[in-house]
């Protein structure tokens, strides 16, 4: 997954509007959704909990753009990749783009930063 690619645009603002929507309506979409085989989030492995305090978080604020949603405390790896495949089937944006490398996004204190590595890296 890379939310910071050149054509990860779409995905990005995904992911601002359901942050922008009522968080109990996207918990309430959450379970009925059917991801597909490629995603490795499966319904065991959300914690909903979590999830919705950071959807609440996220909906007070007033989040302006993609690096402001990721600096929302508590959101992490995991949570984020939930959202962004939460938001790839439901407004159909794709988070996976092949030919670029891995892309890791850390939240430091001077804001988030994208750091690239190479396989041997990792």
């Amino acid at each position: 997954m890379n939310l910071v690619d050149a054509q990860a645009g779409p995905a990005q603002k995904a992911l601002l509007a359901i942050a922008h929507e009522s968080p109990e309506v996207t918990l309430k979409e959450i379970p009925h959704l059917t991801m597909p085989q490629h995603h490795d989030v499966r319904a065991e492995n959300v914690d909903l909990k979590r999830l919705g305090a950071v959807l609440a978080v996220a909906y007070e604020r007033d989040l302006r753009g993609f690096a402001d949603l990721l600096l929302v405390e508590n959101l992490g790896p995991r949570t984020l990749q939930t959202l962004a495949m939460v938001a790839e089937v439901i407004h159909g944006t794709p988070v996976r783009f092949f030919g670029s490398g891995p892309i890791f996004i850390c939240s430091g204190r001077q804001g988030p930063a994208s750091v690239s590595c190479s396989a041997q890296d990792l």
